[in-house]
């Protein structure tokens, strides 16, 4: 699937006769390579600002795709997007009715630490070996802290319908309907009124949208606390427009462009001309002189977990920080020896 921003007649609505050269590539390269387009044709899902219609989201397949009877088609029943979504089904072997996905719901606050100590303690004293490699002790460490942080945790299924807290459907529904029915009629007869019909109901909804959100979080705000202030600032902060300014060219011309004037940022910062020759400075070879790093002591190791910032993104393993300074008596003793393990290996 692809954005392709590209018009040609193959997929073009039937009034739009505009076409791009790189649309003849795309194909060109699409066939060569065994890709079919397999989206919509002459439907368009893109509608611009000004009323455009067009077909810019494409959905092309291979050989082994076309083999499952892929079939699509643009899905019209949408909320606030100017792409419509584009649904492809597929049939598989032997498929099976998937479960619903499940995620495990677990809060900080709501820790035992006692109980989450316990457990790591258990988890750490599993498979501990002392030839173990650095991979597999990072691997251990990492496994042990995540298992008995989740065992506080309980597994809940994933509801959509909630995942908007708040979407009220006694202001929100009925406009969504009428919404959508516009936007059928503005397909099907392709005139002003039916285009200004549809424009209205849609400024109404997203307005109707920014007014529920903000009372939302601004309720939200008062009734839980600090912990909801980031969403709570971000739908109800004043909207203002991020835009560049113009930028004056080589040629002294105002530019407006935003591929050009991405140029002019990135070599007016980044390339830095210089007329000095430096061709006759001789080059003088150093000796490499072996690396010798002190064995990391276990203070040093409790140090940098305690300067260790509450506040931050946990990393791939999805750990946070806070269950890392919690673990400090537990971890110290055993990342000191890893981390020396890492000096001796050259790692």
């Amino acid at each position: 699937m692809m954005d392709s921003n590209l018009h040609h007649p193959l997929w073009n609505p039937r009034k739009y006769t505009h076409t791009h050269t790189q649309a003849k590539d795309l194909i060109k390269v699409c066939g060569k390579k065994g890709f079919q387009l397999i989206s919509p044709k002459h439907i368009p899902p893109f509608l611009g600002s000004v009323g455009r219609l067009t077909t810019i989201d494409l959905t092309w397949a291979n050989h082994i795709t076309r083999h499952l009877q892929p079939t699509t088609q643009v899905q019209l029943d949408n909320h606030e997007s100017d792409h419509q979504p584009i649904i492809t089904k597929i049939t598989l072997p032997n498929s099976e009715t998937r479960s619903p996905k499940k995620h495990l719901s677990m809060r900080l606050k709501a820790l035992d630490n006692d109980l989450f100590l316990h457990n790591l303690q258990q988890c750490l004293n599993q498979s501990a070996t002392t030839t173990a490699t650095v991979e597999d002790t990072s691997q251990h460490i990492s496994t042990a802290i995540t298992s008995a942080y989740q065992d506080q945790g309980r597994w809940v299924t994933t509801n959509p319908a909630r995942s908007k807290a708040w979407w009220d459907k006694e202001q929100l529904n009925e406009l969504v309907k009428l919404r959508n029915q516009a936007r059928r009629k503005m397909l099907k007869h392709q005139t002003n009124e039916s285009k200004e019909e549809y424009f209205r109901y849609q400024q109404l909804f997203k307005q109707k949208v920014w007014e529920i959100k903000s009372s939302h979080w601004r309720k939200c705000l008062v009734e839980k606390g600090p912990e909801h202030a980031y969403q709570a600032y971000k739908f109800t902060k004043n909207k203002q427009e991020e835009v560049i300014s113009s930028l004056r060219n080589q040629e002294g011309n105002l530019t407006s462009d935003i591929t050009k004037k991405a140029t002019l940022l990135f070599h007016g910062a980044s390339t830095v001309e210089t007329t000095a020759n430096l061709n006759d400075i001789p080059h003088q070879h150093q000796p490499v002189l072996p690396i010798d790093f002190p064995p990391v002591t276990e203070n040093e190791v409790a140090n940098a977990i305690t300067s260790l910032p509450n506040k931050k993104a946990p990393g791939p393993n999805g750990i946070p920080n806070e269950l890392i300074k919690l673990s400090k008596t537990l971890l110290t003793p055993i990342l000191t020896d890893l981390y020396n393990l890492c000096l001796e290996q050259g790692q």
